[in-house]
């Protein structure tokens, strides 16, 4: 949030005598001075996504004119308007939490793509986040590799290694480092393969500008940054219908932690551990088994939770500690046939995410991905 304050209202008052001959009362003016920080706001505009509602800046009426924003709704008392910026027909942004939407959305797109540059909003911005509040584009072949594709790049050489996405991404996120010179920029890139009547394109991504050193901003290394005692973790495409997890995947889901708490324990999203589920819940790499996979048994598809054990308590559990998990069961132990719950009890907690090029196409079953619930457990 930038801390830039605004006079909004100047309000000149004049004081005179209360009899006709008291003409030669003094004059004076009365200064009422209300100011406001230009932070975030929640408009009355609905977004894409089911019962939630835009999120604008607090500016004032005139200012928001003049950045061709739109006001929807009032803040700070009602001396400032909810200012949303939704960039359809522009492919440049420049305004702290913009929305790009892809021309004539919520229809369909049908062009080769589209490219946008972000521009900071103010010299000390030093990394983005990308809300993807729907995200639909052409996803993975048979051979898992991408058709329709989604980068972001930045003058940063440190974010030029963020994932490729594709598919459907709609509820994930994503942060990236633009750099700390004030020309420092980043380029959302949408390149399609073909140009096809009535397929699925449509995009609508929250743009949030966040300062350097600020507390909003995730540590160093983490695309994706979870706060709260409780949430999921999923791989990117996850969601589609008959899709698989996307290759060359190098990065990490982060999790704060909240205090006082100690470990963060995680399971399969919908399954009940001791139990296997359906193969398609949780898969990765299960071209070479159809059960718990661990270590030195995972080194093409996999994530890594570090140090992670079957006991949520600091020390570990009953077994050893385990780094590495696939296959199609989620279990710390190797050659188990049931998910079970994994307890991380060594801050910083974080799940990193890789995988191979293609998919083994011998392979009958996809490799759809994970999606994980984590909670926080207490000290």
């Amino acid at each position: 949030m930038l801390p830039w304050i605004f006079i909004v209202s100047v309000i000149i008052g004049m004081s005179s005598g209360s009899t006709a001959s008291n003409r030669t009362g003094r004059l004076f003016s009365l200064f009422n001075v209300v100011t406001f920080e230009n932070g975030q706001c929640q408009s009355n505009l609905a977004s894409s996504r089911p019962d939630t509602l835009r999120v604008g800046t607090c500016l004032t009426s005139n200012e928001c004119t003049s950045k061709i924003g739109t006001a929807a709704g009032t803040c700070a008392a009602g001396f400032g308007v909810c200012c949303v910026f939704i960039s359809m027909g522009t492919t440049e942004v420049s305004q702290n939490c913009s929305y790009v939407q892809n021309p004539g959305f919520p229809n369909n797109y049908q062009g080769l793509g589209l490219r946008y540059t972000v521009r900071k909003c103010d010299s000390s911005v030093c990394s983005i986040r990308l809300d993807f509040e729907y995200f639909w584009i052409r996803g993975t072949t048979d051979e898992a590799t991408c058709v329709d594709l989604f980068a972001v790049l930045t003058s940063s050489q440190i974010a030029n290694s963020l994932p490729i996405l594709c598919g459907v991404n709609t509820g994930y996120h994503m942060y990236a480092d633009v750099g700390g010179l004030g020309e420092n920029a980043a380029t959302l890139n949408f390149a399609f393969a073909s140009e096809i009547a009535g397929n699925t394109r449509q995009w609508d991504i929250k743009v949030t500008q966040i300062p350097c050193g600020s507390n909003a901003a995730p540590p160093n290394g983490c695309l994706q940054y979870l706060t709260g005692f409780m949430g999921r973790i999923r791989t990117f495409n996850y969601d589609a219908a008959a899709g698989t997890h996307l290759p060359n995947q190098r990065y990490s889901a982060c999790i704060r932690q909240e205090r006082n708490m100690c470990c963060i324990r995680y399971q399969v999203c919908g399954v009940t551990p001791g139990t296997q589920g359906n193969a398609l819940v949780y898969s990765l790499n299960i071209v070479i088994a159809m059960n718990a996979l661990v270590d030195n048994n995972c080194s093409n598809d996999y994530i890594v939770i570090p140090d992670s054990s079957n006991r949520c308590q600091p020390g570990g559990g009953n077994g050893p500690l385990v780094n590495r998990y696939c296959g199609s069961v989620f279990n710390p132990r190797n050659g188990e046939l049931a998910h079970a719950i994994v307890c991380d009890c060594t801050p910083p907690f974080r799940v990193d995410v890789v995988t191979d090029v293609s998919l083994d196409p011998s392979n009958a079953i996809r490799s759809r991905g994970f999606c994980l619930e984590y909670m926080q457990i207490p000290c």
